[in-house]
């Protein structure tokens, strides 16, 4: 399913490799600043461009572009 081949991405050694630089993978650049994060703990997650996170704990996750998290927010095994 959709959210279980993003959620691979997450692992220690996901079977895709975004960093292989023998096989390139090309992307449209959304030219968005980098995402800034306050005082979150991440472990075993992807933060997008343009997000704002303030978080407490993202773990085994996913956030998407321009996405904005409030302050004591916990958020596991979850893309958003």
């Amino acid at each position: 399913s959709y959210y279980h081949a993003n959620m691979a991405l997450v692992n220690n050694q996901p079977a895709f490799n975004w960093y292989d630089e023998n096989s390139p993978l090309y992307t449209h650049n959304q030219n968005l600043p980098p995402p800034r994060l306050g005082q979150t703990v991440v472990q075993n997650a992807m933060i997008c461009e343009g997000s704002i996170i303030d978080a407490q704990e993202i773990s085994q996750s996913i956030v998407g572009s321009r996405t904005r998290i409030k302050k004591g927010t916990i958020i596991k095994h979850s893309y958003i």
